[in-house]
């Protein structure tokens, strides 16, 4: 419920940041969301009871899922056409180091402290990252290795490679297939971790390592291909609209996977699953039309030249080419995702 209601904020806060960052400005909703996240962040620490945590982590989710959509858009609108892939990776990657110290922080921990094992285990679940990264410590231990923690760090680690690897792949290859054969990739690996749950601790760990750093891979390759797809001056609320499918995916991944975890325990059910969502993103991602050959500059409020004055004194969106052009990629985009982060967040 707690990990939930981080998700229902980042729908909410996706949403109203989107759009709001088309009409305010990418900057000031920027630094506004994450005020928000910070101070509900701070507050969270000193929550008197459960009721009160869950709501500070839905207005800490709040601010986060208004962060994202501005986040990318400015960072695409700021770098060259030839270089968007390679700085949009170099972005994602800083999610690694938020999973890399959750995960430190609670081997660390549990060295230490013999009693914080279920304290450790509930803070991985409810903070950690998106889908089944959330329960990777309960999966490991449903699959009997001895040291969950420890693997988990090695599994949030795995962020690193896959994230060297799409920064060289993804300008070269293109954002397409690469979110594609990332995906198939993703989808081999669950394969080969529910065939071997019985079997060998360090196959499950390095198959489990394999597929976080492809499912890293396709996600810089679905940030950059989601962002550049939607006219500039629609780019936060589209990218907002793809996001919030995604927190809805997430929200009902944590109950998917709640009652696959058990008691007792479907870990290939829930694994055969996850491979198959995952085949169905790799198909349906060669569908999504490749846009953004163009060059992009920032724009602001008050210096879009497609922001036109209605006769009422409003400002209103021109329906410019450049606009009607990008509604046929925007509906293509949507289609996508219903099905494709469904797939990253399930696992």
């Amino acid at each position: 419920l707690l990990t939930a209601a981080v998700f229902v904020g980042m729908l909410c806060g996706g949403l109203v940041g989107g759009v709001a960052g088309d009409l305010y400005g990418r900057k000031p909703v920027l630094l506004t969301t994450l005020a928000i996240n910070a101070v509900a962040a701070f507050l969270s620490a000193f929550s008197p009871n459960i009721y009160w945590l869950i709501f500070f982590r839905a207005v800490a989710g709040l601010g986060v899922g208004g962060v994202v959509a501005s986040l990318f858009a400015l960072c695409l609108e700021h770098v060259p056409v030839a270089a968007r892939g390679r700085y949009v990776t170099i972005l994602c990657s800083f999610w690694m180091v938020g999973a890399v110290l959750t995960a430190g922080t609670a081997w660390i921990m549990l060295g230490k402290y013999n009693d914080g094992t279920k304290i450790l285990e509930l803070s991985w679940r409810c903070f950690g990252s998106y889908g089944l990264s959330t329960w990777i410590t309960k999966l490991f231990k449903s699959a009997g290795l001895s040291n969950p923690f420890a693997n988990a760090f090695l599994f949030a680690g795995a962020n690193l490679p896959g994230n060297i690897v799409s920064l060289y792949l993804i300008d070269c290859i293109g954002h397409q297939r690469l979110l594609s054969g990332a995906l198939f990739m993703s989808a081999f690996c669950a394969l080969l971790f529910a065939f071997n749950v019985e079997g060998s601790k360090t196959v499950i760990v390095l198959v489990s390592c394999l597929f976080n750093a492809c499912t890293t891979a396709a996600w810089n390759g679905f940030g950059v291909l989601s962002a550049e797809n939607f006219p500039q001056e629609l780019r936060t609320t589209g990218i907002s609209v793809v996001n919030c499918s995604n927190r809805v995916a997430a929200i009902t991944a944590q109950f998917v996977n709640g009652f696959l975890m058990g008691p007792p325990p479907h870990l290939e059910a829930l694994l055969l699953v996850t491979s198959t969502v995952m085949i169905c993103g790799g198909i349906t991602s060669r569908w999504i039309a490749h846009g953004g050959d163009d060059d992009i500059d920032a724009i602001s409020k008050s210096g879009s030249e497609d922001l036109e004055v209605e006769s009422d004194g409003s400002a209103s969106l021109a329906r410019s080419p450049k606009v009607e052009a990008g509604e046929q990629v925007c509906v293509e985009g949507s289609v996508m995702a219903g099905i494709f982060p469904y797939s990253l967040n399930l696992f």
